[in-house]
């Protein structure tokens, strides 16, 4: 079988020589092919071509490749993966899935995400995502906990609420001032913003599809719904055509862990019969005016407050069947850190 050298020129102005590949049978060759250039340029024609009956093979280097660390292991195993998304796949096992999630969290989340997927065993490890992701302070890991709250609650799981709840820290903030002029709260930052860094292709390999985890752009593809625009999950797919020439990068915006009101967000939209607070941004102002005892009482009521309407919060969640006996007990008494701002003049 004989195969075409094919001269391909991208936007940038930079060109590419490879192989072009029209029919299943010259794909097939290629991925079957012992060389790593050959597998990829398999692999993106097999996207290009929609080639769903090459997926035996495009597995069988998916997992030969996903282990191993050099560059033209990862060059196969964008382009094989980038060849499942677009084939719309839900055939790929949970096992392999959790494995890729390791090496690539992106295209793993987008490959879990397909709405035909079976839920039970998604949604399990959806829940661990959850619990491991919450307290973290990795901003990228951000996203990958919206991702999997957003599955979770668009499958319904079980034992959703426990997972959204697991590690809960509630946040509020004392402040004694002299007067009401002085005592204005202090804004505190969500995000930050940033990129991540990927490499271009190197010669005689194809053009390297990246994807990144970001919030819905005109430039993004959505793959899964949240309970508000915020939490709702997209998609960038990014195509490095240098080969090797630069180094660039996949442009996305890191996320902080969740905070409280967004959880209590995932919380209400699992049960919208309830009420739920936000349990967040709680202030107590106390003007102070050598007065302790009357601090003192202040402040234990500023405390019992919140931990009172949390209380109830977990019992309306036990009797609407949203969290187990078990779980309730677990997250029977919540973690309250106050933070005390003293704002008078020394």
């Amino acid at each position: 079988m004989k195969l075409r050298a094919v001269l391909l020129v991208f936007v940038l102005g930079v060109t590419s020589v490879g192989l072009q590949a029209e029919t299943p049978e010259e794909v097939r060759a290629l991925l079957e092919s012992p060389v790593a250039n050959d597998q990829a340029w398999g692999a993106w024609w097999a996207a290009q071509g929609k080639m769903r009956q090459l997926e035996p093979q495009l597995r069988k280097n998916l997992e030969a490749h996903l282990n191993t660390i050099s560059f033209q292991d990862d060059i196969v195993l964008d382009t094989t993966l980038d060849a499942f998304i677009q084939f719309g796949d839900d055939a790929l096992p949970i096992d392999l899935l959790q494995a890729i999630y390791s090496r690539r969290h992106a295209q793993g989340l987008i490959l879990l995400s397909e709405p035909s997927r079976p839920p039970v065993a998604v949604d399990r490890f959806m829940r661990t995502i959850v619990e491991t992701n919450s307290a973290s302070k990795a901003g990228q890991q951000g996203f990958e906990w919206f991702t999997a709250a957003d599955l979770l609650l668009s499958h319904h799981a079980t034992g959703l609420v426990a997972s959204v709840l697991r590690d809960l820290r509630i946040t509020a903030d004392v402040l004694i001032c002299e007067s009401e002029t002085n005592c204005a709260t202090n804004n505190r930052p969500y995000g930050i913003g940033g990129s991540i860094p990927s490499g271009g292709p190197f010669p005689g390999y194809p053009p390297w599809p990246r994807y990144g985890v970001v919030n819905p752009a005109p430039d993004a593809t959505v793959f899964i719904q949240g309970p508000t625009s915020f939490t709702t999950m997209a998609y960038r797919r990014h195509v490095e055509p240098d080969p090797a020439a630069t180094f660039s990068s996949v442009s996305e915006s890191f996320r902080r862990p969740p905070t409280t009101t967004d959880r209590m967000t995932y919380v209400a939209a699992a049960a919208p019969q309830l009420r739920i607070p936000s349990l967040e941004g709680e202030t107590l102002k106390f003007i102070w005016r050598n007065n302790t005892d009357a601090y003192d009482a202040a402040l234990t009521t500023f405390k019992q407050d919140i931990v009172q309407r949390y209380s109830v919060m977990i019992r309306q969640l036990r009797a609407a069947g949203l969290l187990t006996a078990e779980e309730a007990t677990a997250e029977e008494v919540p973690f309250l850190d106050v933070r005390i701002v003293d704002k008078r003049k020394r």
